[in-house]
Formats: C-alpha cells, structure tokens, sequence
C-alpha cells in the first residue's frame, strides 16, 4: 500500500499512455553484458541516492532473461545491531502487493468462482456502495472509493489491529468520488476488499491463500506476509528519516494492510514471482495479458493501471510496474517488456527513492535510449497537451468582457470579413474601460455581442470566445486572425445534450516544434504549484510556433498560463499573455494582456501601449435563443462601432 497513495506514472512523448506492450514482444534493444564499468556506473549512482535519501539499508536485483544478473546490498538492515542488508534481506513491499491480489482474483475466476463484472453485492452485500460498483472497477481503481487510509493520525492508530468491519465503516458514509468506471482513482480500500472477497469465495484467509497459491507455485521460499513478520529471518527494520534524523518506524499492525499492501519479501522472490506470473504457472496467458492491459473508462479513454499493475513508459519504452511503501519501507518493481529487463530496488525506509534509483539503473544500462528520450520537462508539457486537447467546452456561454487600454492613442480591431468592426480609443495617457455583454456558442465558436438595439457584432474573434477554444486561437491567429463568420445567418445548433467536439491541437503547440527548458518555480494563479517552462521553436518560426513560456499547474497538469508572439496580423502586437482557471467546471480564459508596438497601423503610429482584457459573469446556460446568434433585421454589414470618436 502507499500512504497517502497516488499513482505517479512516468509521463510520456505527446499522446496518453498507450497499452504496454505484452511482454513475449521481442526485445528491441537487450540489456548489454553487466561489464566492470556498467556494474561501476550502477553501484556509484545507487550510493548517490540511497546517501541522499538517508536510506540506512536496501537491496538491488537486475534481472536479464529470466535470471538475475547483479544483485546487491547496500547499507544496513538493523541499524542497532549493525546487521548488513544483503541479496537475502526481507522487506515489505507496500503496494506491490496488489498485483498478487489481482492474480488471486483471477485464478478465481479461472475456477468459476468469481465473476470480474459482477457487482460487489454478490459477494460482499454489506460493503457501502456494493450494488454500484464491480470487482472489475475494484481492481483497476476505477470505483469511486475513499482511501480508508487517508485517517488523522494514521502510524498511531495503525499499529493496533483492526478488523475489516471497522476498517470499512471509515468510510461507509462517504460518497463515491465519481460515477464507478469514468475515472481512475487510486484507492488501497479497493484491495482491502478484494482480499475479503477472496476469503468468501475461498474459504481461506488471505494470508493462507497467497502462501498457498501464489507463493509455492512460484518458488517463493523467503516471501511470508506482515502478520509472520516478527518471526523472520533476515527481516529488515523500518526507518523514517525527519527533522536531520533517522529513527524507527511505528510497525503497522498486518490488518491494516493485508490485500493491499501486507506482503513481504526479497529481490530473488519478486524475480521469482514475476516469471511465474509471465510464464502461465499462476493464471493463465490471456488473464495475464488482462492484468497487464490498461482500464479502459466509460468515455472510451484508457487509464494507466491494469489489474494490480501500473503501465505506462519510461524513457519513451514499455514499462509493467508498481511501487509500494509503508510506515518505514519503500519498494519499486519494474518490468521493461521491449528489452526483457525487471529492476528491483527494496529499501528499509519511508521515501527511500525507490522509483528514482530504479529508472537511474534503466539508463545506466541503456544510456542511448536515455540519451534520445525526451526530457521530464518535454514529457510534462506533452502529457499536458494531451491533458488540455480532450476539455470540453461549454455548449453555451454568457459573460462581460472587459477592455481597459494604456498607452494606446487609438485602437481599431476588424472582424475579418464579417458583420462588425469596433474601436476603443484612448486619449494621452487616460486608461478607459468598455465592458460589453456577450453570447457564446460552442457548436460554430461564434459569439454575439451587443451593447444597444442597433450595435451588434457577430465574431469569431479570440477575446470574445473565453473557453480554452479561444485561448487556442490567440496563439493560432492573434487578435483578430480568426476566419471570417458565415456571411448568412448560422444554422440553429445542435441540442446541447449532444456531444461537443473537443480541441484537436495543431502545430502552434506541438510538443516536439520546441525545445523546452525549466525556468523559476512559480505558482499559478489559484495558488496551486506550477512548473513554468521556456520554449524556443526548434525551426526558428515563431509565426508557426509562437510560444515562448507556459505554466503548468502540477495537480491538474493543465495550463495555467501561456505567453507568445501573436503572428504577424497587421497590428505590430508583441507578445500576449493568456493566464486560465476553471469555472463551473470548465477550463476558460480569465484575463488576457497584450503588449502593442504599433507599425504605424489604423492611426498607432508607432506607439506602444497595453491592452487587459478580463472576464466577468460567467454563466452557463443549457440553452440560448439561436435570434441571438443572428444579425437583427435591418443590420446590414459592419455596424458595432462604440467608442465613437477616434480621430
């Protein structure tokens, strides 16, 4: 299990994690022979990070073929006693084991004793939500249930022993996070009651189950479970590292983790297991091939989690994998099907690194693959594009918009080729604002914007589309670029139950048009921590490939800001920069300032000045009126023109 569990898959090159590949798949590049200087490279950067992390004692395994290659200890095991870690050190392995919960799951299955779609009813009719949920949407975190572990006081209350009954009324009264099946949430509450569901239909307890039917099928001689563990040869001892110091850990009492996390074991049993697991001597090869494969959700998006498994990649290659800690262990097993390597790193303390030193070992042992994968940045600002291309759009939008200017003597926007044209002036140094209200419809991205009976404007223009839609068209064609609105009235528009389409992205954003560098850390402008980035075009066309910074904000992995040179429309406009939030729901732009340097243009001349666009009064509406997205009888051609006057 994780305490304060999340999965944290490696991000990937442009598109969303794609199915793994299965793991029979033909290596495409093998691991090279652990030579002198490979082993020198390993046991040098595995130092490095245990030092780092104040890791007091771990054990390393890299597996080629099916055999362990190198396998190491480092540090010490009992930090009292001075009691080396070695190849044969026990450790728990946290949430490593749910993937053996998963297998258990399915041999019942292969007996006819367990059906993945039934609800969970069947089995466990009293568990909160149990008619709304299935075994299946247990297994791969897609059920909607709270963590039962996310409790104040979690290392104190865990270390005496609980039932299932009382670690299930944590949170029977809690709803479900989301619709079971439509999104993933990791939840260790989903394996605590795979494990009971095991224990109905088998009639054994979990811990005899595993010992029986996974552990001595797969040769897993020195793998026992928390509740054996003050018995064991060999067993490491807990750590945590606070305030300068590392100290023993709080024991978590086995109940507390059981299916979920409740395992232990060695580097040489988690090989053993994940051969076994591979090979057909646990379940069969197509159950494997459905515990390897990702969820797919109800909107026909897919998750990167299978059954008791993570997958996603690492380094642009296929990685099957999971990690687990508890109050004083941290663990990662990681399989690479295209090069047939599992790296195995087991510590004996909270936050020991785990995943980190594992993906090191991967590009000690590959560094060319290492050398041409994208970096972490590349990969966070591709995962984010794939992130920001499937938001949906409100199916209709009412707001205000407002525009104060400085600095500016005049100011003329065209609707190009359109119904409207309008100013706003500004005289010497005064700073005016106009406010208008606005209509939008997402079905043809047009807005209708009046301010009296006789000035109506119908546009495509960016600053009056405030969803993501017109946040994309700022950067494609600047502030007034946008193709020409239908010279007759638009159709009416789909009922709004109907599927919108989604934002496809184009060049403008391509994740592999920039090169991308880290800049200061920030903060985005809700509060939540951002990563801002710095692109520069790899072709040198900034017309094509206008950005030049984003911020992305960690939690959502959604822009929070974006700046760019507008392209060249006439205008002379420098740069803008669009910053973003969500607002019933919808991603939407909350303001927008745009640096000018006039070229002499519709009366600039030459002067440089600032224009701020916010917007206010959002609503959402089910439906509008299609008259307001027509031009009112007798309005011929342009006719919105407030800010009479400009000279």
């Amino acid at each position: 299990m994780r305490i304060q569990a999340s999965v944290v898959g490696a991000l990937i090159w442009f598109t969303a994690a794609s199915a793994a590949q299965p793991v029979s798949a033909a290596p495409s590049q093998q691991a090279p022979p652990l030579n002198a200087a490979v082993q020198a490279k390993v046991d040098t950067d595995v130092r490095a990070l245990l030092s780092a992390a104040h890791v007091p004692g771990a054990t390393i395994a890299i597996v080629q073929g099916g055999a362990i290659v190198y396998t190491r200890g480092y540090g010490l095991r009992d930090v009292a006693k001075s009691l080396p870690a070695d190849a044969h050190t026990r450790y728990e392995i946290g949430s490593i084991t749910k993937q053996f919960t998963a297998a258990a799951i399915l041999q019942l299955k292969e007996a006819g004793k367990i059906d993945v779609d039934a609800t969970v009813a069947t089995y466990l009719p009293s568990i909160s939500h149990a008619r709304e949920i299935t075994i299946r949407q247990l297994l791969t975190h897609t059920s909607g249930l709270d963590e039962y572990v996310n409790i104040p006081n979690f290392e104190t209350r865990a270390a005496t022993p609980a039932t299932f009954d009382q670690l299930m009324s944590r949170i029977a009264e809690k709803p479900l996070g989301f619709t079971p099946g439509s999104a993933f949430g990791y939840s260790s509450t989903n394996y605590l009651i795979l494990g009971r569901v095991i224990e109905v239909v088998s009639g054994q307890s979990w811990e005899a189950y595993v010992q029986q039917h996974l552990f001595a099928p797969a040769g897993m001689m020195d793998s026992a479970t928390m509740a054996e563990e003050g018995q064991l040869a060999n067993m490491a001892r807990g750590y945590v590292y606070a305030q300068g110091r590392t100290a023993e850990s709080k024991p978590i009492a086995e109940s507390w983790a059981s299916s979920a996390g409740g395992i232990v074991s060695t580097a040489d049993d988690l090989q053993k297991w994940g051969e076994a697991l591979a090979s057909g001597r646990i379940i069969s090869t197509s159950d494997y091939q459905l515990l390897t494969s990702p969820a797919r959700l109800a909107d026909g998006s897919t998750s990167e989690y299978g059954f008791g498994m993570k997958i996603d990649r690492f380094e642009g290659q296929p990685r099957l994998w999971h990690d687990g800690n508890t109050n004083g262990f941290d663990g990662s097993d990681q399989f690479f099907p295209s090069q047939g390597v599992r790296i195995i790193v087991l510590t004996n303390t909270l936050d020991g690194g785990s995943d980190k030193i594992a993906e090191h070992i991967y590009n000690d042992l590959f560094p060319a693959i290492a050398s041409a994968a994208p970096t972490a940045d590349e990969q966070l600002y591709a995962k984010t594009i794939a992130t920001m291309r499937d938001l949906p759009k409100p199916p209709y939008l009412t707001f205000v918009v407002n525009i104060t200017s400085r600095g500016v003597r005049k100011m003329v926007l065209l609707n190009n080729h359109g119904f409207g044209v309008f100013r706003v002036c500004v005289n010497g140094n005064e700073q005016p604002s106009v406010s208008w209200g606005a209509s939008y419809r997402a079905s043809d991205d047009l807005a209708s914007v009046a301010n009296t009976p006789q000035s109506h404007l119908l546009s495509h223009l960016a600053l009056f589309s405030p969803t993501w839609t017109g946040a994309y068209d700022w950067l494609r064609y600047g502030l007034n670029g946008r193709p020409p609105v239908p010279k007759s009235n638009p159709q009416p528009s789909p009922a709004p139950t109907e599927q919108l389409k989604t934002i496809g992205m184009v060049r403008a954003l391509g994740p592999s048009s920039y090169r991308i560098s880290a800049a200061n850390p920030t903060i985005c402008p809700g509060g939540q921590q951002g990563r801002h980035l710095q692109l520069t075009p790899r072709d040198g066309d900034i017309q094509k490939h206008p950005l030049t910074d984003v911020t992305i904000d960690l939690a959502s992995r959604r822009f929070c800001s974006m700046r760019f040179h507008a392209p060249g429309n006439g205008i002379g406009i420098s740069f803008s920069e669009l910053r973003f939030g969500t607002v019933n729901g919808y991603f939407v732009t909350t303001d927008v300032n745009t640096d000018f340097r006039g070229y002499g243009q519709f009366g600039i001349g030459g002067h440089r000045g600032e224009w701020r666009i916010t917007y206010d009064e959002m609503r959402f509406p089910d439906k509008l009126d299609d008259a307001i997205f027509s031009l009112p009888d007798g309005l011929e051609g342009p006719q919105f023109k407030p800010g009479s006057g400009c000279n």
